[in-house]
């Protein structure tokens, strides 16, 4: 059986989350199977390095690539997508010698194993992706890249042989200079490889996004039967887009991500968590299908919460 690689990037910033992710990857593993865990580390200290390369495990190696930030110039319009995540176009000749690589954010958690995704058969496919639908219902995404089907760069299964044979880094690297999007990255990989991807069900990336839709919005877009059950919370891979849980309170799925918080070096330390600057969330009937009661519960509080923030400005 081959080995199961996975890639992720991050700088100083992300050093948390990126251990969260992991710990879920190692927690969730076959263990009968080869894991390596590659990290794409940008300007990190030897320090930080150390801390991530602690989570090797057996059959499971976790190694820091140490790289200066080459893309400090190059800066998304959206505050939380960070530079270094330009990295991405790079993945295909850094790891050359491989013929397949998991890419994974620092914002997801992977609560199963990942064969099933890692032995997609995507011998004649650029990657196998997830559609974004907030992107496509929402935004103009889609026709600013010439993508119908605009996906989610946070999950992909890249096939680094097909990749590097058709010079797309340097593709990547083309459409980069000449377009100023507002998802660099992101946007940049669907105009390059968006036509010739395999696109996988919503499970595999299941963004948090999609809990501003509507239980209908979602299934039509995802193309889901009435008769088949969707379990959000059971998801292969979580995505916390947009608002992340180690940073507000009562999100939905928080307590997903917590789950494997509590499992790092930084279990001891209390997180300042603020609470959510929108409902949107909440607004959705998606509720009555995909929340669970402690969610429903923290809906209440959130509500509570912000009732009690309204008084104390009037007394104020």
């Amino acid at each position: 059986m081959s080995t199961i690689r996975i890639v992720l990037i991050t700088d100083s910033n992300q050093v948390m989350p990126v251990m969260v992710t992991i710990t879920s990857i190692l927690e969730n593993r076959n263990k009968s199977r080869n894991y390596e865990v590659f990290v794409i580390g940008v300007e990190l200290s030897d320090g930080e390095k150390n801390l991530i390369e602690s989570l090797n495990s057996d059959n499971a190696s976790v190694k820091v690539l140490s790289f200066e930030n080459k893309y400090s110039s190059v800066e998304s319009k959206l505050a939380h997508v960070s530079s270094a995540c330009n990295f991405k176009f790079d993945i295909p000749i850094i790891f050359k010698d491989y013929d397949k690589i998991l890419y994974l954010d620092t914002d997801v958690i992977v609560q199963s194993d990942l064969c099933s995704i890692f032995d997609i058969d995507i011998s004649d496919k650029y990657a196998a992706v997830v559609k974004d639908m907030q992107a496509i219902i929402t935004t103009d995404y889609a026709q600013r890249t010439g993508c119908p089907n605009y996906f989610n760069a946070g999950m992909m299964l890249l096939n680094l042989k097909k990749l590097n044979e058709d010079g797309c880094n340097e593709k990547m690297m083309q459409v980069n200079r000449t377009y100023q999007d507002m998802c660099v990255d992101q946007d940049t990989q669907n105009r390059v490889i968006g036509h010739n991807c395999l696109y996988l069900p919503p499970k595999y990336n299941f963004m948090l996004n999609n809990f501003m839709h509507t239980e209908k919005v979602f299934r039509d877009f995802y193309q889901i039967g009435e008769d088949e059950k969707v379990r959000p919370e059971k998801s292969e891979i979580i995505h916390y887009t947009w608002l992340k849980p180690w940073m507000y309170k009562h999100l939905p799925l928080a307590k997903n991500w917590m789950k494997y918080y509590k499992k790092t070096c930084f279990k001891n330390k209390k997180l300042d968590l603020k609470y959510m600057p929108t409902d949107v969330f909440y607004k959705s009937d998606m509720h009555k299908y995909f929340f669970s009661a402690c969610e429903i519960n923290d809906k209440i509080v959130y509500r509570l919460g912000k009732i009690k923030l309204s008084r104390r400005k009037q007394r104020n």
